[in-house]
């Protein structure tokens, strides 16, 4: 197969830092990063179960539904609407949206899942001139190992946050509780440091090491993509992140510094009052949360934020 590019997942939690992510690695060097979108696993499951599985619940099966990507796809039908329906929701280029439409198309039955997106992959590279493509993803820690086993061209980095500051991020747009909210971040907690992880293929990093250490931690990225690019302070200050279409990107809804909701979100196209990778998103979460919310998520979470080194 022509051009075949290297590819990287980044996956973490839904309000992880996961959307700021696949901006900043987008604006590398001969990259292209979709940046939502295109779950492989979740993908199958929807296919092979009929399009009865629940997101994210039921990404947390124990045990886990077999990623089978060797597999022909049973449902041409289905598998294609789910991919239109994710490709219109992706903010491609028009040229590009149109070879992948191309492409999801004329697709067959009798073709695998894995073949297919090794061909959808190294489409996008064709299509932008990218030498690493990928993707960003929620939820998909439990298939990492499946994934890098069916793709030698892949690379993959996890992306948590401190259950304090994920909470009170989530608290913008989501209703979940404390202890539901506990027992979904201790789920993925526990995935990730469970990982045997191969150092070269594999990394996980946090949304608060990446705001308070952000060169660094851009660095671990580009190690891992095997790219000889400096990241410094000045570069990131100048940065312009974009959509795939290359129109501007606004981050997701937060809070201000004084504490009030905003709304930043990229399909509403309205700035926030705080700038990219400002530090106050780290601690906003010690004004922001009630006291017995901060003791409820601490005590629920204990170990994992000891572990992640949230707790020192």
């Amino acid at each position: 197969m022509d051009n075949i590019p290297q590819i990287v997942v980044l996956n973490g939690m839904h309000r992880s830092g996961t959307m700021l992510f696949s901006r900043l690695i987008n604006a590398f060097p001969d990259t292209y990063i979709i940046k939502d979108g295109i779950r492989i696993p979740w993908i199958f499951f929807r296919v092979e179960s009929g399009d009865n599985f629940l997101y994210p619940r039921d990404c947390y099966r124990k045990p886990p539904f077999p990623l089978q990507l060797s597999k022909s796809i049973s449902d041409i039908v289905l598998f294609k609407k789910i991919l239109l329906d994710e490709l219109d929701y992706l903010k491609l280029p028009k040229s590009l949206y149109s070879a992948l439409l191309s492409m999801i198309n004329n697709c067959e039955e009798k073709e695998t899942y894995s073949n297919f997106f090794q061909r959808f992959f190294s489409k996008i590279a064709q299509e932008t001139n990218a030498k690493t493509v990928g993707v960003k993803n929620t939820h998909m820690f439990q298939y990492a190992h499946e994934m890098l086993e069916v793709f030698p061209n892949m690379k993959w980095v996890n992306i948590i946050r401190d259950v304090r500051g994920w909470y009170c991020s989530t608290k913008v747009s989501h209703t979940l509780n404390v202890v539901s909210s506990a027992l979904l971040w201790n789920k993925a907690a526990s995935l990730l440091l469970a990982e045997d992880i191969d150092k070269q293929r594999q990394i996980y990093l946090t949304f608060d090491e990446l705001i308070m250490s952000r060169t660094k931690t851009l660095k671990k990225v580009c190690d891992l993509l095997n790219m000889n690019f400096v990241i410094d302070d000045e570069w990131i200050e100048k940065l312009n992140l974009t959509e795939n279409d290359g129109t501007k990107w606004y981050s997701n809804s937060s809070y201000s510094k004084k504490g009030k909701e905003i709304h930043g979100d990229q399909n509403k196209r309205r700035k926030n009052d705080y700038k990219i990778m400002d530090t106050l998103p780290v601690y906003r979460w010690r004004k922001k949360l009630s006291i017995i919310e901060i003791i409820a998520l601490r005590i629920l979470s204990r170990r994992g934020l000891q572990l992640l080194g949230f707790l020192r």
